[in-house]
């Protein structure tokens, strides 16, 4: 469902910066109980989107790097409004999501 709704949000060409999403995906709690993520930010959503990724065999560090690339083309953009945590890098490498 959270999916569905980021999708939505994304053809209809909304804002995704500062969105507080009204639908919040389920983290398993053995995975992520020390990781402090905000559950209805967009950092949530990538998680899940790397997830989905790593499934169909595309490596994290390729992800990564698009969303480095993609966060250093506007860097007055402040992403812990997106509910990025200081180590996310860290968080999508090495956990096992």
């Amino acid at each position: 469902r959270h999916l569905v709704y980021l999708r939505n949000i994304i053809a209809h060409h909304g804002l995704l910066f500062s969105k507080i999403f009204i639908t919040v995906p389920r983290l398993s709690k053995d995975k992520f109980n020390n990781i402090d993520i905000i559950p209805n930010k967009l950092f949530v959503s990538i998680v899940i989107i790397a997830y989905l990724l790593k499934q169909t065999g595309y490596t994290n560090k390729e992800f990564i790097s698009k969303l480095i690339k993609l966060l250093n083309k506007y860097p007055t953009v402040d992403i812990s409004l997106m509910g990025f945590p200081i180590n996310w890098q860290e968080i999508l490498l090495n956990y096992d999501i």
